[in-house]
């Protein structure tokens, strides 16, 4: 009776030893991936603020082109309406030069007749 007490405390001994180690490795398991996890949203701030630091040089980047362009854009469109209005104004005048012209000839022809 003795002997199989013995047996059955050395089992328990056993049970008992494999229990706290299962729970040491879960642990420290735990302690690890808590580390590792705080590390990778440590790494996710970071890049997430690169990222946004990108983003607002890449707009204002932009805002700078677009600055750059405006007076060009307003040359060009200014250019383009002092081109029309030139346009205008040589057909109007061409126009008049021609009703003049045909008028001048008309009364020559009306004095020479």
């Amino acid at each position: 009776m003795v002997a199989k007490l013995e047996a059955e405390l050395e089992r328990e001994r056993v049970e008992r030893n494999w229990s706290e180690s299962e729970r040491d490795r879960v642990s420290s398991f735990w302690e690890i991936t808590k580390h590792d996890l705080e590390d990778k949203k440590a790494e996710l701030r970071n890049l997430e603020n690169t990222v946004e630091g990108a983003e607002e040089r890449h707009q204002l980047e932009i805002k700078v082109r677009l600055s750059s362009l405006r007076p060009k854009l307003h040359y060009t469109d200014t250019g383009y309406e002092h081109q029309q209005l030139r346009s205008r104004f040589v057909d109007a005048f061409s126009s008049l030069c021609n009703s003049w012209c045909v008028s001048v000839s008309l009364k020559k022809t009306r004095v020479h007749c």
